[in-house]
């Protein structure tokens, strides 16, 4: 069995060049590849992209950094694989422990770094979450934005995340649509995942279940 594992935006998809998709999946096909989709991006994101047929219905998505997989059991209808949120609930990821630890980091930097504006993506969510209220969170990823003038700051964000949050994969990204559409010649925005398990995780797992020999990997990150 042979896989193409891609990243989405920017990769297997880049708007005005829908054509190059199709014809990449198309390839793939032909040749009997899996096509595989490995985001940042929530599942509830990417269906109704394949729904409006912004991009030809991939064989599996791996989402959220490598936190979660969906299988396609017809053009626009997945299943979660179980298997694997079992695996990663035994890697005894305790987000709240992390939720509340990340605050007082966004607090810390606030007073003595206010320049890389560190926040959580989705603050009134974990907030809510940190307090023990219904809250709309992934299980198994706490996700921020913050700026950096340079690749050495990016750096440096990465090392003060590794030493706050031991043991756990940071994974860092350039958000490029933000930085897109709204460019500043000084810094640049970003995005930092506290997780379980990488996206080479996830896609390590779907080798070794489905048996995969050959595979092609594509993306940023």
């Amino acid at each position: 069995i042979a896989a193409l594992f891609t990243d989405l935006d920017e990769t297997f998809y880049l708007e005005g060049f829908e054509t190059v998709t199709q014809k990449v999946f198309d390839i793939c096909k032909q040749h009997d590849w899996l096509v595989v989709i490995v985001t940042g991006n929530g599942f509830n994101g990417v269906l109704p992209r394949i729904i409006d047929q912004q991009f030809p219905a991939p064989d599996i998505i791996i989402g959220n950094v490598g936190t979660d997989i969906w299988t396609t059991t017809g053009i626009t209808h997945y299943v979660q694989d179980q298997q694997y949120q079992n695996k990663l609930h035994q890697l005894g990821f305790n987000r709240l422990v992390i939720a509340r630890q990340a605050q007082s980091l966004i607090q810390t930097l606030l007073h003595e770094q206010p320049e890389v504006a560190l926040v959580f993506q989705r603050p009134e969510a974990e907030v809510a979450f940190i307090h023990q209220e219904e809250a709309d969170v992934e299980p198994y990823k706490v996700s921020f934005y913050f700026d950096a003038q340079n690749l050495g700051a990016v750096d440096a964000m990465e090392a003060l995340f590794k030493k706050a949050f031991p043991g756990l994969i940071i994974a860092i990204s350039n958000h490029s649509t933000y930085n897109r559409t709204n460019p500043n010649k000084y810094t640049q925005r970003y995005c930092v995942d506290i997780l379980p398990v990488s996206k080479n995780g996830a896609i390590q797992y779907l080798m070794n279940l489905l048996h995969i020999t050959t595979g092609v990997v594509a993306g940023d990150s």
